[in-house]
């Protein structure tokens, strides 16, 4: 059974970019709107709790760039060492290598 060490670096960019666009994709509606209908105290409690839970969304959105950031950094690391390595050891880089 062989078994690989590396990535696959142009599908790793292409999911990790799908991911950022997906991401980015997530929408909430804009938290500086209010009720001028209304002064009903369950409407404007449930005003107050969506307006939270869009800016925990927010939060949420901000921590997956962040950590989108990361992958794809690692991802460069992970290339650039192979890069490195198959530099060293006189092999040709086209993709992973199996285990010997």
């Amino acid at each position: 059974m062989n078994k690989e060490v590396g990535i696959h670096s142009d599908q790793f960019q292409s999911l990790t970019s799908s991911l950022r666009a997906s991401v980015s994709g997530i929408d909430g509606i804009r938290t500086n709107r209010s009720f001028h209908q209304t002064n009903s105290k369950p409407f404007t409690n449930d005003l107050e709790n969506i307006v939270r839970a869009i800016e925990l969304i927010q939060r949420y959105q901000e921590l997956m760039h962040s950590d989108v950031d990361v992958l794809m950094k690692t991802g460069e690391e992970i290339k650039e060492q192979d890069r490195k390595l198959s530099e060293i050891n006189g092999i040709a880089m086209d993709g992973p290598r199996p285990i010997r």
